[in-house]
This record gives structure tokens, C-alpha cells and sequence, in this order.
């Protein structure tokens, strides 16, 4: 399930850098600092970052199963059903959309929907420096950073899906983004960052640095 929501949520965040043409030139990962709060941590090709926002979701509570209804699909033929796709055949082929398929972000297909869509918090940084953190506290920020938009989260609510994005000064760039959970900055400890590399993947600041810069041109 978690690894359904996390794909959820990247096609969301594909549909909207598609529709806004947007060239992802950096990476976004997330840390945390002495307390275990939220630390969003960035690399850019093309310069500091200049906007970074926090959104979250949540996902659409799932129905109970109705065994009622599970009953009424059994086959009365103690041979069973001939046919592998009749529904309610556990042996049934079953497929995931594609990323690709537009279907895949329909209430139809097997990926849960997100709802309660809201902006937690956005930062603006006014005078970007070369010099400025790559690593940004969303309770503390940075000298420099200003809120344009909301208060940083605290505590953050284990129920909910967050995402951190984060862009350059040329808006039609993003540094990419960030989704995680209570959970994904439960298993962190300071130093480290959580960040999708085409898999949820943990390592330290220094090895999120390198992979983040290994792909610039």
C-alpha cells in the first residue's frame, strides 16, 4: 500500500511539471534536524533555490469488504469457474497501469486516491545566494527565506502524505520533488536524507549531494 501511495503521488507531481513544461535540474530530498523535524534538503544545477512549498493529501479511507457480496460471486460448479478472468477468481491476471496511462490517475484504477489536497507552507527566498544552505528547516528557516503562505506543520499528522518542492529562480525549472510520511522521517536519524531515486532511497547528506550533482550536464 505504501509504495502505491508513494506512486500516487509521483504520477500527480509528473502531471503537473508535464502540464507546466517544467525541466527538473536538481534534486529534493528530506532530513531531519536535532529535534526530528522536517529538514528539506536540495542540489540545483542552474542556482539557488528561490521558492520551495509544502503540500500534503490524504488518502481516500478504503471501503470494508461486504462478504455478503463476496459470496454472491462464488461459483456454484464445484469444478470452479472455466474461465480465469470471471470476477471473483482469486487466479485472475490482474496489471497495474502505467505511469504513461491516464487511466492510472482515475478513481477506476488500482492506485488509491488522494484527497484533502492543501498547502502547508510556502517560503520565498529573496536575495538567492550562491552561499545560501542547501538544507532548509521548515519550523526555522534560513536567513533570507520569508513565508509567503502558511505555518510549517507541527507536529506533522502521521495520516497524511507530504510533499516538498522546491525551484530555481527560472520558473520554468523545478529542483524536483519530495514525497514522505511520519514514518519515512521516523526511520532517520540527523545527517541522513529520504529521497526518490527511482526508489525510496536513504543515504547520507554527502551521497545525496553527489547523486543530486551527478546529474547535471
Amino acid at each position: 500500500m505504501r509504495t502505491l501511495l508513494r506512486v500516487a503521488v509521483l504520477l500527480l507531481a509528473a502531471a503537473a511539471l508535464t502540464s507546466c513544461s517544467a525541466e527538473e535540474v536538481g534534486l529534493v530530498g528530506v532530513g531531519i534536524d536535532s529535534a526530528g523535524g522536517p529538514v528539506v534538503v536540495m542540489t540545483s544545477c542552474e542556482g539557488p533555490a528561490t521558492s520551495l512549498r509544502l503540500t500534503s493529501a490524504k488518502p481516500e479511507a478504503e471501503p470494508e469488504a461486504d462478504p455478503s457480496a463476496s459470496a454472491s460471486t462464488e461459483s456454484t460448479d464445484p469444478t470452479g469457474p472455466s474461465d480465469p478472468t470471471v470476477p471473483g477468481d482469486p487466479t485472475a491476471p490482474t496489471t497495474r497501469p502505467a505511469a504513461s496511462d491516464p487511466a492510472s490517475t482515475d478513481s477506476t484504477s488500482s492506485f488509491p486516491e488522494l484527497t484533502a489536497h492543501r498547502t502547508e507552507l510556502s517560503l520565498e527566498n529573496l536575495s538567492p545566494s550562491l552561499s545560501d544552505p542547501s538544507a532548509i528547516s521548515l519550523s526555522d528557516p534560513s536567513p533570507g527565506w520569508t513565508v509567503t503562505e502558511g505555518t510549517a506543520p507541527a507536529p506533522l499528522d502521521p495520516e497524511r502524505i507530504y510533499e516538498a518542492r522546491a525551484w530555481p529562480e527560472d520558473s520554468g525549472m523545478t529542483l524536483g520533488e519530495v514525497s514522505f510520511t511520519v514514518a519515512d522521517l521516523e526511520r532517520l536519524s540527523p545527517g541522513e536524507v529520504f529521497f526518490w531515486d527511482g526508489f525510496d532511497r536513504v543515504a547520507s547528506f554527502a551521497d545525496f549531494t553527489e547523486t543530486g550533482l551527478s546529474r547535471c550536464d
